[in-house]
């Protein structure tokens, strides 16, 4: 584990990489991707988006209107700890604020996503959404509604409070028939009881409250990784992990552990092969059989063919 640095690893790609303005209303391409018909061969994208950016649920979607299950995704959501809203998009030799970019890899990949949080208290109705924040849950302000789901204790402990001591161990999940709930991470609250999340959530969605412990967190990627299947006569050339920087805090020192469960399972797929990742404000996964979806306290594993 490395706590500084960066990770340089080359990808002969079908197209220069492809930035989009995520500034306005929405989306922007600078140079438009190809459609899907002109894709030829192994292709998968790989995609880094500001977080902090206004338009990145319309994003995801942009992108998978294009392709579907045409592609497998990974990505992250780009961004610092204090949640600066700061330039973070590089290419082409520039940085880019309020900007996504995309790389399509002439190459297949694997992906594996899981996050092993289980579900507290819910449904609740998501009746009032702008964006990424929920004014109000079941037709009360949301904060009032968070609070009345966490055990008592927690419940009465003032606002400032919630986002640093409660919110690591007890996030917020959207519906998802079929799969696990997708999480969203609340990171504010606002003075009329809004909650501020990473990503965005939809109008009417159902909300459920969560909870977990690193034992079930790390069991659920050992079980993602081993359900994992890779083509016949397929050996992964870059393992790219992406972990949720709010799960690690949630993890503590079972982080390392987390990596530990990785790494045992590609050591019997791919020897040799090391794990590589970021620590990500959001994580982006599609295995070519769900909704492309930006996601909270997760791990993805690409493994990339090669």
């Amino acid at each position: 584990r490395r706590d500084r640095g960066a990770i340089v690893q080359p990808y002969p790609l079908f197209v220069d990489p492809l930035v989009a303005d995520l500034s306005g209303a929405s989306v922007t391409w600078l140079d438009s991707p190809p459609p899907v018909s002109e894709i030829e061969g192994p292709v998968s994208a790989l995609v880094f988006f500001d977080c902090l950016s206004p338009t990145t649920g319309s994003f995801v979607t942009d992108v998978f209107k294009r392709y579907g299950n045409a592609l497998s995704y990974a990505g992250a959501g780009a961004g610092n700890a204090r949640l600066e809203n700061l330039p973070c998009i590089f290419a082409h030799g520039h940085i880019f604020p309020n900007a996504a970019v995309m790389g399509l890899l002439r190459s297949d990949s694997s992906v594996a996503v899981r996050h092993g949080w289980i579900r507290s208290k819910g449904p609740f109705l998501a009746t009032g959404c702008i964006g990424n924040t929920v004014v109000e849950l079941d037709w009360q302000p949301a904060v009032d509604v968070y609070r009345s789901a966490l055990p008592p204790k927690l419940a009465r402990l003032p606002r400032e409070r919630l986002l640093t001591d409660v919110a690591p161990r007890y996030p917020l999940a959207i519906y998802s028939e079929g799969q696990e709930d997708v999480v969203r991470d609340p990171i504010g609250v606002t003075e009329d009881g809004a909650l501020v999340f990473v990503s965005q959530v939809p109008e009417n969605a159902q909300i459920y409250l969560l909870t977990g412990d690193p034992h079930s967190m790390m069991r659920a990627v050992r079980q993602s990784l081993e359900r994992l299947r890779l083509p016949p006569d397929v050996t992964p050339q870059v393992c790219l992990t992406i972990e949720c920087f709010t799960r690690t805090l949630s993890l503590g020192e079972h982080f390392s552990s987390e990596l530990g469960v990785i790494a045992e399972r590609l050591a019997k797929v791919a020897p040799g092969l090391g794990v590589e990742g970021i620590l990500a404000l959001g994580e982006i996964a599609g295995d070519g059989e769900r909704a492309l979806e930006i996601r909270n306290k997760t791990v993805v594993v690409d493994l990339i063919h090669g």
